[in-house]
């Protein structure tokens, strides 16, 4: 999946004392798995962000080769930046501390959780999303092989990241990756599943088992010049 791009956010913090203002619904149901706390990327320890909680995705459906579901969520984790004191800090008593707008670095992940021998489920793999929330949708390819996620990730005013992963061999494989500014739609039908960017139209290629780009017919007006006419 394409590399994520933060979202950039400002929250007001005092000198000394931080807070962060955003307001999250309660959940109406109790999930069997919910967004960690803290997670570690790139080299920097981010937090939860609540602030998109309405934007999470929560699904569950058998994807690799085992009996039981597994769970797929999404969430925003952010990186508020430090702050610098000043070299020469008011110390004043009872003085009213100095109040700035400091950045907030938002990153969307994926994450996929299976269900251990301890009935318990545990993470089983993390994928990195664009700007903000997407979307996820769970398709099968053919029969006799688990489904395919398709994770749906836009970056900035048009942008979407578009890539399909499936469980195979042990693993989440990647089969398709493309990014595009136009309208994507997805279609399930069983047999010929089919992944539409703007005009192009990929499908699946059970032979080659991945998706292929349909050509489009075109006329060549040249083709019948040179014909001798009878």
């Amino acid at each position: 999946m394409t590399s994520m791009r933060p979202i950039v956010r400002y929250v007001l913090l005092s000198l000394g004392t931080g807070f962060l203002l955003a307001a999250a619904r309660p959940c109406l149901a109790a999930p069997k798995v919910a967004a960690p706390k803290k997670i570690e990327y790139d080299g920097r320890l981010l937090t939860y962000n609540p602030a998109w909680k309405n934007e999470e995705i929560y699904l569950e459906s058998n994807l690799d080769d085992d009996p039981d579901a597994e769970i797929v969520i999404s969430f925003v984790a952010m990186y508020v930046t430090e702050h610098e004191m000043p070299e020469q800090e008011n110390k004043t008593p009872f003085s009213i501390s100095q109040k700035e707008l400091l950045p907030v670095y938002n990153y969307m992940f994926y994450q996929v959780y299976d269900m251990g021998a301890d009935k318990d489920y545990h993470l089983a793999r993390t994928f990195t999303g664009m700007d903000r929330p997407g979307r996820v949708t769970v398709i099968p390819l053919e029969e006799g092989r688990p489904p395919a996620m398709i994770f749906v990730s836009p970056g900035g005013e048009r942008y979407q990241d578009v890539t399909v992963y499936q469980w195979r061999e042990g693993g989440y494989r990647q089969l398709f990756n493309r990014g595009t500014s136009r309208d994507v739609s997805i279609v399930t039908d069983t047999g010929s599943p089919r992944i539409i960017l703007g005009e192009d139209v990929f499908a699946w290629n059970q032979e080659k088992q991945h998706f292929e780009k349909k050509e489009t017919p075109q006329t060549n007006p040249s083709k019948n010049e040179g014909r001798k006419k009878e």
